[in-house]
């Protein structure tokens, strides 16, 4: 499978688009919006969720596009937001106003959807967004969807499975240091870290804010480690996490790290100072589901590597696209708009891949069942694996980087 790679030497706005043989159509392709973070911190995640997309456009294209317009094609018109989000902003006014695309896939991450969300509702564009900020879907906007896990989910989450793993393995890991960053990403998700706390009998021992791209993160481990942590809850983005790590490792700290399953391409890179963290996510491919091994595979033949949590959400939001193109069988924004609003996938290619069996958004624009749809994983020997839940998990906690 031959996939036309992103590249810093094509222009910003790069497009991709597949002429693949199919049915004939009658019309041109169906040019589809998508903002990225294909550079800067976010750029490894947003790398991957851009891939997933742009597979899944290939294989659909391949497979005869969309059939309700005549088997139009879909053609990606794809932009790097460097991370930055008052460029977001500019690329999805462009991609409205110039680019006249009927939806928006993206963008990646808190701060970028933040800015972008009030440019869908003000120029009436669906934007499916990826934003663990629970800020994105509080301002009562009909035109935005956030398909993420919300932080204070996953600091719910993070809790639930310290103390199931807790119960499991007989070890004490109940007390927990929330390590977060200063943004809305990481401020929402502790907002949310006394209540959960509660709920799951965790002590939490501290809390400790940070600025993303601070070069020496070794101050906050110690602080963190000195508090008497069993366990690290990081609210970061990538490469602040890859710091944390390395300091914990660098300490001997016998902690439990726990983060973000977006993280797990990058987190098999770094190799061993990242094994044994456990990373919550809502997908990872050792899940009992057929689709997921043909995914992988496909994922593998056309980047060269397998993918990480965020390369299944690309490919799943795209598919979700196709399904609402094929129910509205239309490309007028409004018409798009409220057929995304009441979809509910429970079948197909977008919930094949994944631990759920509903794909949708409730009345406010956030992914339905949002605490269910996490798992956990820990790398364990260069492989992420399913620890928790029970019903899905391939393995047990390996509790050697507590030692």
């Amino acid at each position: 499978m031959n996939i036309r790679r992103w590249s810093s030497f094509l222009p910003l706005a790069a497009v991709v688009g597949f002429a693949l043989a199919g049915p004939a159509r009658a019309e041109d392709p169906i040019k589809l919006g998508m903002i990225s973070s294909l550079s800067g911190p976010i750029g490894d995640q947003g790398s991957e969720y851009a891939n997933g997309a742009k597979l899944a456009v290939e294989t659909i294209n391949k497979a005869g596009g969309i059939a309700s317009l005549g088997n139009r094609q879909i053609a990606l018109d794809l932009l790097d937001d460097t991370s930055v989000p008052a460029v977001t902003r500019t690329l999805a006014i462009k991609l409205i106003s110039s680019d006249k695309v009927p939806v928006i896939l993206g963008p990646f991450a808190s701060g970028p959807c933040l800015a972008a969300a009030p440019v869908g509702e003000q120029m009436e564009r669906a934007l499916i967004c990826s934003a663990a900020s629970d800020e994105v879907t509080k301002q009562g906007f009909h035109y935005v969807f956030n398909r993420a896990t919300l932080a204070g989910s996953f600091t719910s989450a993070g809790f639930a499975v310290v103390k199931g793993l807790s119960d499991s393995s007989g070890l004490d890991l109940r007390k927990v240091a929330v390590i977060y960053e200063d943004g809305a990403y990481g401020t929402s998700g502790n907002a949310q870290a006394d209540a959960a706390a509660k709920q799951y009998g965790i002590t939490l021992t501290d809390r400790i804010a940070f600025h993303t791209n601070t070069a020496d993160l070794s101050p906050v481990v110690s602080r963190a480690v000195a508090s008497g942590a069993k366990a690290l809850l990081l609210l970061t983005y990538t490469g602040d996490a890859v710091n944390i790590i390395r300091a914990v490792r660098t300490l001997k700290a016998p902690v439990l790290i726990l983060g973000s399953g977006a993280w797990n391409a990058t987190m098999v890179k770094l190799g061993e100072p990242a094994n044994g963290m456990v990373a919550l996510a809502d997908w990872n491919d050792d899940l009992p589901k057929p689709d997921v091994v043909k995914f992988r595979e496909a994922y593998k033949t056309a980047f060269g590597f397998y993918p990480g949590t965020a390369g299944a959400w690309g490919w799943s939001d795209m598919y979700f696209l196709k399904a609402a193109l094929e129910k509205a069988a239309s490309t007028d924004p409004k018409v798009l708009r409220d057929t995304i609003a009441d979809l509910k996938l429970k079948e197909g290619p977008s919930v094949g891949i994944m631990p759920y069996d509903t794909y949708g958004f409730d009345s406010d624009g956030l992914a339905i069942n949002q605490i269910g749809r996490v798992i956990a994983t820990q790398l364990q020997g260069g492989k992420f694996v399913t620890i928790w839940p029970e019903k899905v998990s391939t393995a047990k906690l390996d509790p050697a980087s507590l030692k």
